[in-house]
């Protein structure tokens, strides 16, 4: 049982992960120090030292609470009621997947920047032991992809291939087109990354054998839905 000491130090720790996802979704993943949170949040630094003892445990559980929430957004958009033709739920679901994405600039757009900082960075952000503790989380959000992928080959709307690998190439690939939305920003360079986006599904999953007709009335009955 829960006791009322570790609930106010939970809500607490979650107040500092608060105060330092603004840091990184505003200024990006290096701004972001102990002595700036420390700052922000009106705190001596060695205050946050009881919550967090390093920068690198500050990050990992980051970038743990993001892809928790995430996976908690991605697995409430795809258990909502599909506008799905017959026998055709799954490839519909992965098209609607796409779309939960396209929506999240809109929906999300504090835990989209801070996913955008900590997984498009290409440095290793964290040593192996604090970044392995963020797998659990990783693995959530894409074995839910991955057995989409699996459903949608067993009913036939796709051709066999390792489902697995058809998820990490399409989740990376999605996430990948709406950080393209900063190209715009400013610059003569007109980007719409939810166009984009859906140009990217279809071409995928047309490689992947869907048909071009199954995914015509696909979107024909989300526009009908």
């Amino acid at each position: 049982m829960t006791t009322s000491l570790e609930r106010r130090r939970a809500a607490r720790a979650d107040q500092i992960l608060d105060a330092a996802q603004n840091i990184v979704a505003s200024k990006g993943l290096d701004a972001l120090t102990v002595a700036d949170l420390a700052r922000v949040l009106d705190y001596a630094p060695a205050a946050l030292y009881r919550y967090f003892d390093s920068k690198d445990a500050l990050v990992a559980a980051l970038r743990r609470r993001v892809l928790q929430k995430m996976h908690a957004r991605q697995a409430a958009a795809l258990s909502q009621p599909l506008h799905s033709p017959p026998k055709l739920q799954a490839l519909t679901a992965l098209v609607s997947f796409a779309s939960f994405h396209a929506e999240l600039p809109r929906t999300a757009p504090g835990e989209l920047r801070l996913l955008n900082a900590l997984v498009g960075d290409p440095r290793h952000l964290l040593p192996p032991a604090a970044g392995s503790e963020s797998a659990p989380g990783a693995s959530a959000l894409l074995d839910e992809l991955r057995a989409r992928f699996q459903s949608a080959q067993d009913e036939g709307s796709l051709s066999p291939a390792s489902p697995w690998e058809r998820a990490l190439i399409y989740w990376t690939s999605v996430h990948g087109v709406m950080q393209l939305e900063k190209l715009g920003h400013g610059h003569a360079l007109s980007v719409d990354p939810e166009h984009l986006m859906h140009e990217l599904s279809r071409a995928l999953l047309l490689g992947w054998g869907a048909r071009a007709a199954d995914l015509r009335r696909i979107q024909e009955a989300f526009h009908h839905g």
